[in-house]
């Protein structure tokens, strides 16, 4: 939160989210056709398959 706050003191927008499953929620919100998601992380193998249900679900 800290570091949202920041950002929006310098003018520009930030989100923080709770969760993972915020996130997924708040990407296929503001989705649109042609933007590009990528997911990023370290050591953590289920972000695959977080990414696979973004497909999904941005998909249907």
């Amino acid at each position: 939160r800290e570091i949202v706050c920041e950002i929006e003191r310098r003018g520009r927008k930030a989100l923080a989210l709770p969760d993972r499953n915020a996130c997924g929620d708040s990407l296929v919100k503001l989705a649109r056709r042609g933007d590009r998601i990528v997911i990023m992380g370290a050591r953590d193998d289920s972000l695959s398959m977080f990414a696979l249900e973004l497909l999904r679900r941005l998909a249907s």
